[in-house]
């Protein structure tokens, strides 16, 4: 083994399964410290009712219940995550902090400064790639730089993309080297964070084999049961329709289309998002990408 403890921070990636990070912690270290933290930056910006923070919560319940199977648990922690790392460091030392990447900018600082921070204890930071087949810097042009046209970075993408790179993770393979701290305290309910449990309702995606075979077909059918559910969860909610539209000359008032879907829903909402790449069209609702 590489390390005899090591801490694995969940992130974005609140599974046990097929977990990159989460699976080079557990199979290079002896023991692994699960932890996930509220973070006190974002949290400040929320309200006390926001469902999303019901929703992390509610996903954090559900994976303990089945670590509670093997006798572990995700140590679940609010913070500034540098000031909560550094205390868990200075009251269990470990070897490496292992996560998945998060690519947003405040993000990409925080995990900057923690990296400096563990580097300076001697325990490496550890980071990998996760929720996307590409990284930013990993399809460019011929010239190194980002494309701003679609369809010459969708060739590029597909060239380089190997059957390979979808290799599940066997991490929930590997789930009795996960370790407890019992003195460590966690949080245990949502009020400690400051907020007030809000209910919410998850519509769950068919993603049924039929329906994946026959979207090529029936996606530019203006009927949504034959579109991406994915897309018709986020979009569809409480009975009203919101069509992003990226297009900045395209006018969605009059298309056929957003007629037939009135009469279906009567309330259709249309938010005029006009990308920095204005020949990326990425009207992805009722016509083909």
């Amino acid at each position: 083994m590489k390390y005899n403890l090591s801490i694995f921070w969940f992130r974005r990636d609140l599974r046990l399964h097929d977990n990159h990070g989460f699976y080079n912690a557990l199979k290079d270290s002896k023991s692994v410290v699960p932890i996930f933290i509220f973070d006190t930056s974002i949290l400040s910006e929320l309200d006390e009712e926001d469902l999303r923070v019901s929703l992390l919560f509610d996903r954090l319940k559900q994976l303990n219940e089945e670590l509670t199977e093997h006798g572990k648990k995700i140590h679940v922690l609010y913070g500034k995550p540098s000031e909560v790392i550094d205390n868990l460091y200075s009251n269990t030392p470990f070897d490496a902090c292992f996560t998945n990447t998060d690519y947003e900018p405040y993000a990409t600082e925080r995990d900057g400064l923690i990296h400096d921070s563990l580097k300076s204890k001697v325990v490496a930071f550890h980071s990998f790639k996760d929720q996307v087949i590409f990284e930013k810097d990993e399809i460019l042009t011929d010239m190194g730089k980002p494309y701003g046209v679609y369809t010459p970075y969708m060739k590029k993408w597909k060239s380089k993309f190997k059957i390979s790179m979808t290799q599940p993770y066997p991490s929930q393979e590997l789930l009795e080297k996960c370790t407890v701290i019992d003195d460590l305290e966690c949080v245990e309910s949502i009020e400690q964070l400051g907020f007030i449990y809000s209910s919410y309702k998850l519509h769950k995606p068919n993603l049924d084999y039929r329906t994946l075979i026959d979207y090529d077909i029936n996606r530019d059918i203006p009927d949504l049961d034959h579109l991406t559910p994915i897309i018709y969860k986020f979009l569809l909610n409480d009975e009203k329709l919101v069509i992003l539209n990226y297009e900045i000359n395209l006018n969605l008032e009059n298309d056929f289309r957003i007629k037939f879907l009135q009469k279906k829903f009567g309330k259709i909402i249309i938010i005029n998002v006009y990308s920095f790449i204005n020949d990326n069209f990425i009207y992805r609702i009722l016509s083909k990408t």
